[in-house]
């Protein structure tokens, strides 16, 4: 008994250390994904202790994901750059791999050099899909950068074979063409779309998009119904948070103004601060509706602060520069 126990035990061993780092990967993307972090935890464990030297890399890209998921974002930065400053053969995987995190924390120039900073040659060609993907975030922060021209101009020569990025970058492009008020192309480009490639974690997204062609559609209530439905199904902290700023949007175009700054205001207080700034310069011109200059003035410093590089950013300074030129500090009574 006591052999067959060991051969068990030996052959378990064996196993695990063959596939375990595949299982493991796997199982943390799947629980990420899917909103169970707890699960997600084990799996990172599961993969430190693996044998395998590229497990560790697998263990750190996956706390790092967690950690931008649960939005500690300035620790997943810090433990980002150390991933890719320490692991030298592993910098262009580890870089495209997480491309994402730095977009989400608004390190938006970070993202678009990686290619040039951590030498993508040979990813290119040996991972092509992962470079697809990698390029549609850094079309992302292209647009955030308020770069929608070579945004668009990015995503139109990269290649895309694999599903998730044929969906994902059509989705981006559909976004930033309502985003420009060209609504009967987004609104063709979206319902070519096929989202099922789209894992639950970015289900909200979709809607999202949907909501914003409908806006630039003059759609009010539609959208209010597509931004609904999609925080009823968010699962990223920054959904919920995406969710309530197009909610404050909707609100404001529909001309209720005292909701759409409820709704503003939860966003701006919620834990996930990453790519604020858009929002907040939305809020603080309804502030200035208002003739509230003092809590414009505080939110647009908000939106400086946390989403330094983006062009809403530029836009908040240019507003607060304003305001000081025309000398009023105090809100109206």
């Amino acid at each position: 008994m006591l052999e067959i126990a060991a051969a068990t035990a030996l052959l378990l061993v064996a196993v695990w250390a063959q596939w375990g780092l595949q299982w493991s990967n796997r199982f943390g993307t799947w629980c990420l994904y899917r909103g169970r972090r707890t699960a997600c935890r084990a799996a990172i464990v599961s993969l430190n202790v693996h044998p395998n030297p590229y497990a560790g890399s697998a263990a750190a890209r996956m706390r790092i994901r967690l950690l931008a998921d649960e939005a500690r974002t300035s620790l997943a930065i810090s433990e980002l750059e150390g991933l890719v400053s320490s692991a030298i053969l592993m910098k262009p995987l580890n870089s495209a791999q997480m491309i994402d995190i730095w977009v989400n924390a608004g390190k938006y120039r970070a993202a678009i050099l990686a290619p040039r900073r951590f030498r993508w040659g040979l990813l290119r060609r040996h991972l092509p899909d992962l470079c697809e993907i990698a390029n549609i975030n850094r079309a992302e922060a292209l647009h955030n950068i308020g770069r929608n021209d070579l945004a668009l101009k990015l995503l139109t020569r990269t290649p895309r074979a694999n599903p998730i990025s044929v969906s994902g970058g059509a989705m981006l492009e559909a976004w930033i063409l309502a985003d420009e008020g060209r609504t009967d192309a987004a609104r063709a480009l979206y319902r070519s779309i096929d989202a099922r490639p789209l894992c639950p974690y970015y289900w909200s997204e979709t809607l999202y998009t949907r909501a914003l062609i409908e806006l630039s559609a003059g759609e009010y209530d539609l959208a209010f119904v597509s931004v609904s439905d999609g925080l009823a199904r968010a699962i990223r902290v920054s959904s919920e948070r995406n969710g309530l700023f197009l909610l404050g949007r909707v609100e404001a175009l529909r001309g209720n103004l005292d909701r759409a700054i409820a709704h503003y205001e939860g966003a701006r207080r919620h834990r996930y601060r990453g790519q604020s700034a858009r929002g907040l310069f939305e809020l603080g011109q309804l502030y200035e509706r208002q003739n509230r200059p003092a809590a414009a003035r505080s939110v647009y410093a908000q939106a400086i602060e946390e989403d330094a590089e983006s062009v809403a950013a530029t836009r908040c300074h240019e507003r607060m520069a304003a305001l000081a030129s025309e000398g009023v500090t105090a809100d109206a009574e």
